[in-house]
């Protein structure tokens, strides 16, 4: 058994490759009797062997073609190519590329370029291009007709143009087109990869380049215009530029403490404000959703930030009782957490996917369904499509008002709640929460949010009245009466209260009350139960 310093000597394996591969459970050290973590012989023979894996490449496959590096050796421990070895080897490479077949072989090396004789030709390649088996230009293959023709309409779901000019230029002699965008008008010009994949045909339409009056914000995005200052000059800006600026709450009319970027409120629909409720814009318009759902009677009821005892102190963004009582439960999948980012660094997003996981199999378990509906993008059209795609097919949702559901996603949940509680303020904080569906706690949070920012006045006189009733309440529940017994089962006395029998007995309530609950066997000899 050898220690991982020992076995790092042994081996010549660093020892953060070693961490890596306990991470991905490839080589896994076993406990001794001690409970340390030792490696065994026989691992020591598998990483010397280089995992009893073969030394050479293998066969990729691609949609129309596939590259055969069964013949190139493997760097020792890892799966990169060793293009020296293949070189001295004189190993060859065989490829199908778009029905034609051929045989490769490395001649030279020169950092990520290499010398290659495709059928005793000679060119140069880089080493992602040969890996990936981009050899359509090696081989000849590429027309040096243009595809398009003065005049053409091209057009797919991401662009329509109009052919008015074809030319080469550039470092290679590409092949270039000067057209027109019939969706703006525009004109501009591109290479013919660029058309054929559809890359940025349209600068303007894309939201890189701005037309005042057009696609500028004040134009496509209108609610942004709140959080800016009036010296910005939002003509001259689309919702997917990079600069920043100090930005207003419209809620609250404090200024953002640091600059943020357009495209990151265009993404996250808020600037982070101390008075915001916290919710992201899909899990509102989730909510909103719902709420209309309910009162179309498609479904029974739904809560928010449902965390039922099965899953501790995880939650669940929506639990949804069907009209046949049949319980779903409903996650929106957002950029944070998820298995994508996490806002602790010490937390793995991978992490955060296996408790996605575990949440998902506690539900099974339990016969409820989880539906996960993606919300990376924060839009209406985005969000509704994924909704309807997920759970279309559950519930009708030909009566949903889409723009009613973004419009309360865009709006302040704290604002609203402290509105409501300034004009009924003899509400509890339960009573106020059933009406917006949401948890005590955070009803309660947001009251006192509000408090501090002067948009209601908690009613202290009625919490002190909750308070006066429940204690009054739990000193009723305390005068239990209450009989000790001996271990035969005969009763020896009965108390009429458990502070009586503490008293007379000389033993605290919590060891009485402790026995009478089955914690304990017994207390002062005896065995005690409530009556």
């Amino acid at each position: 058994m050898y220690t991982i310093t020992e076995y790092e000597k042994l081996t010549k394996v660093p020892r953060k490759t070693l961490r890596r591969w306990i991470e991905n459970n490839r080589l896994v050290p076993k406990k001794d009797s001690d409970g340390k973590k030792r490696y065994t012989s026989e691992q020591l023979k598998i990483v010397l062997n280089n995992f009893g894996l073969p030394t050479n490449g293998k066969l990729l496959k691609y949609e129309d073609r596939w590259i055969d590096f069964s013949e190139v050796p493997l760097v020792k421990f890892s799966e990169k190519y060793d293009w020296g070895s293949a070189i001295l080897n004189e190993s060859k490479i065989y490829f199908m590329y778009k029905n034609r077949n051929g045989c490769i072989q490395i001649k030279n090396k020169n950092k990520n370029m290499l010398t290659i004789a495709v059928d005793e030709d000679i060119r140069e390649i880089s080493t992602g291009s040969l890996i990936n088996c981009n050899l359509g230009e090696k081989l000849g293959l590429y027309s040096s007709d243009f595809r398009y023709e003065v005049g053409q309409n091209v057009k797919d779901e991401n662009f329509d143009i109009v052919i008015l000019e074809k030319y080469r230029g550039g470092n290679h002699n590409k092949k270039f087109y000067k057209y027109k965008c019939n969706r703006c008008n525009n004109i501009l010009e591109a290479d013919e990869y660029r058309i054929i994949n559809s890359i940025s045909i349209c600068p303007v339409c894309n939201g890189i380049k701005v037309i005042p009056g057009y696609n500028d914000i004040s134009v496509t995005d209108p609610w942004m215009l709140k959080y800016l200052t009036k010296e910005v000059n939002t003509e001259r800006i689309s919702h997917g530029s990079k600069q920043s600026f100090f930005m207003i709450c419209p809620e609250c009319g404090r200024m953002s403490k640091k600059k943020i970027e357009i495209k990151t409120l265009y993404a996250t629909h808020s600037i982070g404000c101390s008075c915001s409720d916290g919710y992201s814009y899909p899990n509102k318009y989730m909510f909103n959703v719902l709420e209309q759902l309910e009162k179309q009677h498609h479904i029974r009821s739904f809560n928010n930030e449902w965390s039922p005892s099965w899953i501790g102190n995880k939650r669940f963004d929506f639990k949804i009782e069907k009209m046949d009582g049949v319980l779903i439960i409903i996650e929106m999948d957002g950029a944070l957490g998820h298995g994508r980012k996490s806002i602790d660094k010490n937390i793995e997003p991978r992490n955060l996917k296996n408790i996605d996981e575990w949440k998902d199999r506690k539900a099974k378990e339990r016969n409820i369904k989880v539906y996960r509906i993606p919300s990376l993008i924060s839009s209406s059209e985005y969000l509704s499509e994924q909704i309807t795609m997920i759970i279309g097919e559950i519930f009708d949702l030909g009566n949903i008002d889409w723009n009613q559901a973004a419009e309360f996603a865009q709006s302040n949940l704290v604002k609203e709640v402290c509105s409501f509680y300034k004009e009924h303020n003899s509400l509890s904080i339960d009573e106020l929460a059933d009406h917006f569906n949401i948890h005590r706690s955070t009803a309660l949070r947001y009251v006192k949010r509000g408090e501090k920012l002067g948009w209601c006045a908690y009613n202290y006189q009625r919490l002190y009245e909750n308070r006066k009733k429940s204690s009054a309440a739990a000193s009723i529940a305390s005068r239990k009466s209450v009989a000790c017994y001996n271990f035969d089962g005969e009763l020896i006395k009965v108390y009429d209260s458990i502070k009586e029998a503490s008293i007379k007995e000389n033993v605290s309530t919590t060891a009485i009350i402790n026995c009478c609950k089955g914690k304990t066997k017994k207390c002062k000899n005896m065995n005690w139960k409530y009556l």
